[in-house]
């Protein structure tokens, strides 16, 4: 704390000393002045020509002070030019910088209004997002209970099939007795024509395949063989096939005969008289009226109906 304090009050000494040696200058120099002035006074104020001189120095000073002034107010008037020059430049500065500003601002302004107007958009697009989520999950939700639906149909898939199988096998069966019995007693029709007519248009390309099958195997005398007809047909679908056959049977459109269950041979031993006249008709018809604008199509079921008849030339 001491050698702190000390430089302070040694300054503040030598402040004091220093205006009371100011003190001694003036005062010593007024006195000097008046001294001057008295001896001046004492010794030429007798003389004649003293107020000629007094005079003569009086005119003599004005005329410097005049010309110290005319120096000093060119000098003024210079520094005051260049001074009004450089007040105009700043002036033409702020006006730029004011008008920078005011650019700034507006840009400023246009990037809020812009921001605000993003937000908005962004906020939308969240909202549609959050919908589109939760749509997107619900579809999800949806697609996992078909999933086990389906799973679950797929594990008990195979069981029902070797059922089906099996009834469609037993009808084959007590359809093959009555038709060895009763010979060509099937020939007979039962059902109408318009009737089978209505079957033939309503049943898919691929049964009408299979019953032009029949019908060419009945003519030819030859046995009908369901893989062959798949192969033919381009769908691996034989127990489909045996299914028909036995429906057929069933409602006396045809009379049949297993002759190989395992492979799944038939021996056609009747067909209903429609059946013969209409079934390539019907199917050619269809293809043309069906296929008329997608002629890869038509091409495609002429070529498995051309490989079909190719099976009993």
């Amino acid at each position: 704390m001491r050698t702190t304090e000390k430089p302070a009050s040694d300054a503040r000494s030598v402040e004091k000393d220093y205006e009371r040696l100011m003190l001694h200058f003036w005062y010593c120099g007024l006195i000097a002045v008046m001294i001057v002035v008295f001896v001046v006074t004492d010794r030429w104020t007798d003389k004649g020509d003293f107020t000629a001189y007094l005079s003569n120095a009086a005119t003599m000073t004005s005329l410097l002070l005049g010309v110290v002034a005319i120096f000093y107010s060119f000098i003024s008037n210079d520094g005051m030019s260049r001074s009004l020059g450089s007040i105009h430049t700043v002036t033409e500065e702020v006006r730029q910088v004011r008008s920078d500003i005011e650019r700034f601002a507006q840009q400023t302004r246009s990037s809020t209004e812009t921001a605000a107007e993003n937000n908005e958009l962004v906020k939308a697009a969240s909202i549609e997002m959050s919908g589109t989520k939760r749509s997107l999950d619900e579809t999800l939700e949806a697609l996992s209970s078909q999933n086990d639906i389906l799973k679950n149909l797929a594990e008990s898939f195979p069981g029902r099939m070797d059922q089906l199988e099996n009834k469609f096998e037993d009808v084959s069966k007590s359809m093959d007795k009555p038709s060895t019995q009763q010979g060509d007693t099937v020939s007979q029709p039962v059902i109408g024509d318009d009737v089978v007519e209505r079957f033939l248009k309503r049943a898919p390309l691929r049964w009408n395949l299979l019953i032009l099958a029949c019908v060419l195997s009945e003519e030819k005398k030859r046995p009908l063989d369901v893989s062959k007809l798949c192969t033919v047909i381009e769908w691996n679908a034989p127990f489909g096939f045996r299914g028909f056959l036995g429906c057929m049977a069933a409602i006396q459109l045809c009379a049949i005969e297993q002759t190989n269950r395992r492979d799944g041979i038939y021996t056609i031993n009747s067909i209903h008289r429609k059946l013969k006249e209409r079934s390539k008709d019907v199917f050619i018809e269809f293809v043309n009226e069906y296929y008329v604008n997608d002629p890869d199509n038509r091409e495609n079921w002429m070529k498995k109906l051309a490989a079909l008849e190719a099976l009993y030339v």
